[in-house]
């Protein structure tokens, strides 16, 4: 997902959570998913970039042997 979609998104987000929780729960959240949406873009791009790394553990029609 590109930035500027991900800070659309996310905006409500952040919005819903600083209504609903603590502040330093909301923000704790809010850390969180910025952090899982970094390692999902860094593995995304690993896998899809260079797909023989990982494709060995597959099987020809791409399910698990």
């Amino acid at each position: 997902m590109p930035p500027l979609l991900f800070f659309v998104l996310e905006t409500p987000f952040t919005k819903l959570a600083h209504a609903i929780f603590p502040t330093a729960v909301a923000n704790g959240i809010i850390a969180g998913a910025f952090t899982f949406y970094v390692f999902y873009d860094c593995f995304h791009y690993a896998f899809v970039s260079s797909p023989s790394s990982w494709m060995l553990f597959l099987g020809t029609n791409g399910c698990w042997v």
